[in-house]
C-alpha cells in the first residue's frame, strides 16, 4: 500500500524531491528560462484571470507544507508507539516483579 510505503520521512522526502524536480522541470519548459522568469508569468498569469488575487499559491510551498505535515504525523505516531512499548515495558516488568515477590 502507498499509505505503508510513505511511514518515514525518508520515504517523504524523496517524494518531495522527485516532485520538486518534476514541477522545476515542468515551469522552466513553461518559462523556458529561470526561477526568476516563472515567477513573473505566474504572477501575470495570476492577475491577468484573478486582478483581486495578491499573492499567488505556489506548488512547492503546499508540497513541502504537506511533506512536513506528513513527517510530522508520522513523528507523532512513532513517538506515540515508542510510550505504548514503554508503558507495556513498565507493566511487564511490574507484573515479573510481583510474581517474583519482589515488590
Amino acid at each position: 500500500s502507498v499509505g505503508g510505503e510513505l511511514r518515514t520521512c525518508t520515504a517523504l522526502g524523496d517524494v518531495h524531491r522527485l516532485c520538486t524536480e518534476r514541477v522545476q522541470a515542468y515551469r522552466h519548459a513553461l518559462s523556458g528560462g529561470g526561477h526568476e522568469e516563472w515567477d513573473e508569468k505566474w504572477r501575470s498569469s495570476c492577475k491577468a484571470f484573478c486582478p483581486s488575487w495578491t499573492r499567488p499559491s505556489d506548488a512547492l510551498v503546499m508540497l513541502g507544507s504537506a511533506v512536513e505535515g506528513a513527517c510530522a504525523q508520522v513523528v507523532r505516531d512513532r513517538v506515540a508507539e515508542l510510550q505504548l512499548d514503554l508503558v507495556l515495558a513498565s507493566e511487564d516488568e511490574v507484573e515479573g516483579l510481583g510474581a517474583s515477590g519482589d515488590v
